[in-house]
């Protein structure tokens, strides 16, 4: 999987907590609470019904929207906020300058689309009462891939992580703050229900 072309946008992407925490949230622990009933919940279902997806949605013609912290900071507010209401699970993000990516796990009656709907109409939404933003924000649609198994999940997992670093925006993907490898995010672990790729199973069992 290539990275995309982006535009540098160092002097933008400033890795500071405060940041964050001026933006109307604090990244720390205490938001880990929110989806720990779905968590649970979502381990009675059958594992074929349940959904992990990779996602990623660009900005309208590529344009570097994301880019400054405000619009980053609501973006990461909005999936948090949607993770708090118990629409998804959410276990890794990058939030790039004309580009997302995630890993989520819909509830189970919350459609992709959906849980799409709610992350990308709520930031319009919000950021056109928020930040005055009149202009379209988002490509129509998205794309996604369903996790296989934990080796999907963990190659998906490192692309988020490495895709600032990728880009030359900081050199380690802790450094990057609107990011879940920022040291202190609160997301979801890993479904359990995944499991190991069949060579991997079978090579453990050998």
């Amino acid at each position: 999987m290539e990275a995309p072309e982006l535009q540098s946008g160092e002097r933008a992407f400033r890795p500071a907590k405060t940041l964050r925490q001026k933006n109307g949230f604090s990244p720390g622990p205490n938001l880990a609470h929110y989806t720990v009933p779905l968590y649970y919940s979502l381990m009675y279902f059958p594992p074929q019904s349940l959904r992990t997806f990779f996602v990623t949605s660009g900005t309208a013609s590529h344009r570097a929207v994301l880019q400054s912290e405000r619009m980053a900071s609501l973006l990461m507010n909005c999936l948090f906020e949607n993770r708090q209401k118990e629409r998804f699970l959410l276990h890794e993000f990058v939030i790039m300058p004309d580009h997302f990516h995630a890993l989520i796990t819909p509830a189970a009656p919350v459609p992709l689309e959906k849980a799409m709907q709610f992350i990308k109409g709520g930031f319009s939404y919000r950021a056109g009462k928020e930040l005055n933003v009149s202009f379209a924000i988002w490509q129509p649609g998205f794309t996604d891939h369903r996790i296989r198994d934990l080796q999907d999940y963990e190659h998906h997992r490192s692309y988020i992580q490495q895709n600032p670093v990728t880009a030359r925006l900081v050199n380690a993907p802790e450094l990057f703050p609107y990011s879940s490898a920022f040291p202190g995010t609160a997301i979801d672990p890993a479904p359990p229900w995944l499991k190991p790729a069949p060579s991997q199973a079978f090579s453990r069992g050998a």
